[in-house]
């Protein structure tokens, strides 16, 4: 058999750099004739730099199969790290990102992102197949962050960089800019496409974020002018088009009307009018206002905005315990959606009134019914104000969409405000603690029969119940006593103690003593544990005790390698080390005396 000559690897580079002396060239690594066609692997090496980048063929276009790390004004390594940015590239604003593709390569549009989303399988399931096998996580929690990468796409969770200059979300989260705009929206003109994927599912969302944030860049090869085509005919709306926000005061000027408080109060602290939302934390719990609202039908996006005022506010344990404005699809059964989004916006430390923005793609996976959307103060210490905060949906024509009901229960029609201003004596608007069979325990075990629960006198029982979460758990006198008493006119007769082993509660069973470890208990959380139980007793309330929830194992613990999820609900079931800690645990706790 006679093979043709093979070609010349540094004849083919010199050719292309007398041609093409400014164009990024692609490499061939080797080149071999067979069939009277050349293959060559996919290398790309950008002349301004003499950085290699991996490159693959999806439908007809041609892509960096790695984030560009090219240098330029208005880029950054996450957190300012140089090693970052050999693992994730840089982060670039939208202006640096539209110049920064070498010559022969341009930011991908709207239309470019669109058409690698439909071949990968659609926003509900393209991140799976695009994203890298490796480097993805989702809060250590049991979930299977990391993609197949089946085009050899290799989307890597670089973080992005808010406009205040925090960086966040390396290694749970990937954006990348592409070079569509959305014009005359909230903040007019500032506000440009960028595509995202999570660690915590297999979604690519669409998101307008604002032009001076940072997120990852892959270019594609093209080197014709990059049309602003428009994801959605609202890009083109006219600007005396009014959009209508769908929150119920969202000013906070009818005393948050419709917002459901914990650990938020209305203030005379404001961005416009008289009243907004303030919430102090003086220790690290979530304490957060939120509304929840019915979806219109063909609701197709959503825009969030808000002005958030900081003083002090230091940052939780994760990168997203700050000062936020979320939002959440839920589904009928008020079931999460499309994962936990990217926040609308977020701010630590000291800041004035700034406004976040940011559009979210609804979910079509699983139909979504309800928006909840939620400003918080999560896990994090000082003070956040909150005010005017919008929410605006429209369908895929870009028409913006009017307030819908909430059907069943939610409806709130004609519906007063209960006033709970003396919730400290644990009165309720009515008693049916004469109901429960108070103490509780006075049958003996309980047990099942026929399917029913039978305690071991013969006395049939069913239970009516509710979750105590967390640092709640260890409460003061004062507050059990009250909150005991309450339950117990609502005629409550079962608690599920929720979290008591959770890392990030505050306090926790273990006292927070995490370089001591999660073997002991705390004298104090146990009394306060002790007393809640007593008084639940007493009104003829039962407890059920969560066992397993979050535990952090650790070093002190004899854990060399922690494991990946809070509560080791996948490692537990195998690591002998972690079982007979959660049998030491078991056996402590329930033959604890009261």
């Amino acid at each position: 058999m006679n093979l043709p000559k093979p070609i010349a690897l540094e004849e083919i580079l010199m050719n292309l750099k007398k041609t093409l002396p400014n164009l990024a060239v692609l490499s061939v690594l080797t080149v071999l004739v067979l069939t009277g066609k050349t293959y060559a692997a996919n290398t790309l090496t950008d002349p301004r730099d003499g950085q290699a980048y991996r490159t693959v063929k999806i439908g007809n276009d041609t892509w960096m199969a790695q984030n560009l790390n090219f240098e330029t004004a208005d880029s950054w390594c996450y957190g300012n790290n140089a090693s970052n940015c050999e693992k994730y590239g840089r982060l670039y604003d939208w202006a640096a990102a539209m110049s920064a593709c070498p010559a022969g390569w341009r930011l991908p549009n709207c239309e470019d992102w669109n058409n690698l989303v439909q071949i990968a399988g659609g926003n509900d399931a393209a991140g799976r197949k695009l994203k890298s096998q490796t480097g993805w996580n989702w809060n250590n929690r049991s979930i299977e962050a990391n993609g197949t990468d089946e085009f050899g796409f290799s989307a890597m969770p670089g973080g992005g960089r808010q406009p205040n200059g925090r960086f966040g979300y390396a290694g749970f989260f990937g954006g990348f800019w592409s070079a569509t705009e959305t014009a005359k929206r909230g903040v007019s003109g500032n506000i440009a496409w960028d595509r995202n994927m999570g660690g915590d599912g297999d979604y690519v969302n669409e998101f307008g974020a604002p032009k001076n944030s940072g997120v990852s860049v892959r270019c594609i090869q093209g080197i014709k002018e990059t049309p602003l085509t428009t994801c959605f005919s609202s890009d083109n709306l006219a600007a005396s088009e009014i959009a209508e926000n769908l929150l119920t005061d969202p000013g906070f000027e009818k005393a948050g009307k419709s917002w459901k408080f914990r650990g938020a109060a209305i203030s005379n602290v404001a961005r416009s009018g008289k009243a907004g939302v303030t919430i102090r934390n003086e220790k690290a719990k979530w304490s957060a206002a939120e509304q929840i609202i019915a979806v219109p039908e063909g609701a197709a996006l959503v825009t969030l905005g808000g002005w958030i005022k900081t003083e002090n506010v230091v940052l939780g344990g994760q990168s997203w315990e700050n000062a936020r404005i979320s939002i959440e699809f839920l589904d009928k059964n008020e079931k999460l959606v499309g994962g936990h989004q990217i926040l609308a916006g977020e701010a630590i430390g000291t800041t004035d009134w700034t406004y976040y923005s940011r559009e979210y793609r609804i979910p079509a996976v699983t139909p979504t019914k309800t928006i909840k959307v939620q400003i918080a103060l999560a896990n994090a210490t000082g003070t956040a104000h909150f005010d005017d905060i919008t929410l605006t949906v429209r369908n895929s024509k870009g028409e913006f969409l009017k307030h819908d009901i909430l059907p069943g229960i939610m409806d709130k029609g004609e519906w007063y405000t209960l006033s709970t201003r003396n919730s400290s004596t644990g009165s309720h608007y009515v008693d049916w603690s004469s109901l429960l069979d108070a103490p509780a325990g006075k049958h003996g075990f309980l047990t099942v029969k026929d399917g029913e629960f039978v305690f071991e006198n013969g006395k049939k029982i069913r239970f009516w119940g509710t979750n105590i979460t967390a640092e709640n758990c260890f409460a003061s006198d004062a507050v059990i006593d009250s909150t005991v008493k309450r339950l117990a006119r609502m005629g409550v007769n079962m608690i599920r103690m929720h979290h008591l082993d959770a890392a990030w509660s505050r306090p926790n069973i273990f006292g927070n003593n995490r370089a001591g470890g999660t073997r002991a208990f705390s004298e104090t959380s146990m009394r306060q544990l002790d007393y809640f139980i007593y008084r639940a007793k007493q009104k003829g309330i039962y407890i059920f005790l969560d066992l397993l929830v979050h535990r952090d194992f650790t070093k002190a613990d004899g854990i060399e390698n922690p494991p990946p999820d809070l509560g080791a609900k996948q490692v537990g079931f195998f690591s002998e080390k972690i079982i007979e800690l959660q049998k030491e645990y078991n056996e402590n706790l329930l033959n604890h005396v009261n």
